[in-house]
């Protein structure tokens, strides 16, 4: 598992849902961009929460890995989602550029405004 430092709290969340959520955090960062998640976790005294986050450009997490005799909280379905909104985020990266018409035929002289 790895205990995650975000705004003053900190808790344990699954090794998978942990690397997933920088990734993601990461994502957001790249293209200035906001979202909420949430992940399922452990306190430090063993009780289970939901944790909402929301997370930006200017986020700070810290992701410790650590020991835990506690199971590691199924979190398939939240690392499930956080990939998709990576892909999704990452394919804003980079837009489709317009091409130069390359027509013998079409006369740019005759179109210019």
């Amino acid at each position: 598992m790895h205990n995650i430092s975000y705004t003053g709290e900190t808790f344990m969340i699954a090794d998978s849902a942990a690397l997933t959520l920088i990734d993601l955090t990461t994502a957001l960062g790249q293209q200035q961009q906001t979202l909420s998640v949430t992940v399922p976790g452990i306190y430090a005294n063993g009780d289970t929460v939901e944790i909402q986050m929301v997370l930006g450009p200017a986020s700070e997490l810290v992701a410790i890995p650590v020991e835990s005799t506690y199971a590691e909280p199924e979190s398939a379905a939240a690392v499930t989602t956080m990939e998709q909104q990576i892909k999704d985020l990452n394919s804003m990266a980079e837009p489709p550029r317009a091409q130069p018409i390359d027509d013998p035929h079409f006369d740019h002289d005759a179109h210019d405004l």
